[in-house]
């Protein structure tokens, strides 16, 4: 059975993406492409990720925080796990839904699912303890109580930068 594809310029005009982005997303995995006549082509059936990706992903790239604020990004098995992680996130810290969000990500070739957004420094403990609890994996954001070059012992929670 072949798939419904769209060509990226026409995704492009309806998520407001440009084509340079989406062809990134196609080629990392965070969307899962088809190769049409040489060309990248998004299946109907990922339209809704990439609308996703294009609501979260200015935000992200932003690079602009509030005082005390440090960008949270982090990688969930499945959609069940990164939902119930990001209901706690919100409601237990109480940072605004438009400021977390749900994504499509591809790590290695896996698919998971990405919690990314801006969160006060003030609850880094709090959704620290969420991730653990969710077995979430830190991709981005520092740890706290963890000293450059200290070994950490929770695999699941990982700091590469920001």
């Amino acid at each position: 059975m072949i798939r419904r594809t769209r060509p990226l310029d026409a995704v492009a005009g309806q998520t407001g993406s440009s084509v340079e982005r989406l062809r990134e997303w196609c080629a990392t995995g965070l969307l899962q492409c088809d190769r049409v006549a040489g060309e990248w082509a998004l299946p109907e059936s990922e339209l809704a990720a990439a609308h996703a990706l294009a609501a979260v992903g200015p935000r992200l790239a932003d690079p602009t925080l509030p005082d005390g604020g440090h960008l949270l990004a982090v990688a969930f098995p499945d959609h069940p796990a990164a939902s119930r992680a990001l209901d706690a996130i919100r409601s237990r810290t109480g940072v605004r839904p438009r400021d977390v969000e749900l994504a499509p990500l591809s790590i290695d070739g896996q698919p998971m699912v990405l919690v990314a957004g801006r969160v006060p420094a003030r609850h880094r403990d709090e959704i620290e303890s969420i991730v653990r609890e969710s077995g979430g994996r830190l991709i981005d954001g520092a740890t706290t109580g963890v000293a450059p070059g200290e070994d950490f012992s929770d695999e699941r929670v990982e700091g590469f930068g920001a």
